[in-house]
């Protein structure tokens, strides 16, 4: 008995973490960058074995830090797209996880770029379209849960991926110029394509958790 209480305690405080305190979560504002730091904004079009499941996908840029947390990431929002604020530069997907924390696949490094434009571009990656088809187990949903739950819901427990994804990009600035201006009416700066590169990448033990 004293275990399982340990066990549900444990399990509220991870849920609490992920509910209020996830950094960069979702973009907020447009006012606060730093001088190195860009907008960025892309639609991920997520599919499982043909089920949508894009909303609250968890997509993490970049690489980890020595102690296995990604350095950004940002969810899924309603309409699809994503509204990040990263660095100016060369940027990379690292990894992707669902929003039920049973599904992760690691993206090798170089795989997924883009070269990110400062002063005061807003970057527009394309609509990233993701077939994504793999199993899980029971005992891997609950290893899962317990890492997209942990440590602020960025810390990345090591364990193999599932399943496999295909990636392709298409490119819909009308599109995602609405969805800019809807998310921010006030600013009315145009969008530029900096669409992401697929490729094979380069298995990098830096770029895993």
């Amino acid at each position: 008995m004293k275990y399982k209480f340990c066990f549900f305690v444990n399990l509220i405080l991870a849920v609490l973490f992920v509910s209020g305190c996830c950094p960069y979560s979702f973009l907020k504002r447009l006012d606060n960058l730093e001088p190195n730091e860009a907008i960025a904004i892309a639609k991920i079009n997520i599919l499982d074995e043909g089920k949508d499941v894009s909303e609250g996908s968890h997509v993490f840029f970049n690489t980890w830090d020595s102690h296995g947390v990604a350095k950004y990431q940002y969810v899924v929002e309603r309409d699809g797209y994503i509204f990040a604020r990263l660095p100016v530069g060369t940027n990379g997907i690292s990894c992707i996880t669902q929003r039920n924390g049973y599904l992760t696949h690691n993206i090798n490094k170089g795989e997924l770029t883009w070269q990110l434009k400062g002063g005061g571009v807003i970057n527009y990656l394309g609509d990233i379209n993701i077939n994504w088809n793999g199993k899980v187990s029971s005992s891997d949903k609950m290893r899962g849960f317990l890492r997209t739950s942990s440590l602020l819901g960025t810390l990345l427990i090591s364990q193999p991926e599932h399943g496999q994804i295909s990636v392709t990009v298409e490119s819909n600035v009308k599109e995602a110029t609405e969805a800019f201006r809807r998310k921010f009416p006030d600013c009315k700066t145009d969008i530029t394509p900096v669409l992401i590169d697929v490729k094979p990448g380069t298995p990098d033990t830096d770029n895993k958790p």
